[in-house]
């Protein structure tokens, strides 16, 4: 596959990976609560980028997001298939 020209870059954010095995199933990036404007900042950056993101050297396509909380912390899940 031709990677794609324009990605999302996720490296500034206070992010975690989730794997199965050694590919990326998610991405889990901190936020202060529902309303935080990194939300919509990273929302934004993936529409524009076809939903294409790049993170830690791994290159991986958008399927879902949601915000949930896991020990009294935000978190937004983004839900990728690594291409």
């Amino acid at each position: 596959m031709i990677r794609p020209k324009r990605m999302a870059k996720l490296d500034m954010y206070n992010y975690s990976l989730d794997f199965n095995g050694f590919h990326v199933t998610k991405v889990r990036i901190v936020v202060g609560n529902l309303h935080d404007p990194i939300i919509a900042d990273i929302s934004g950056e993936v529409a524009g980028n076809e939903g294409f993101m790049y993170v830690e050297g791994h290159y991986l396509k958008f399927i879902e997001m949601a915000v949930v909380i896991e020990d009294s912390q935000y978190l937004l899940d983004i839900e990728v298939l690594e291409i």
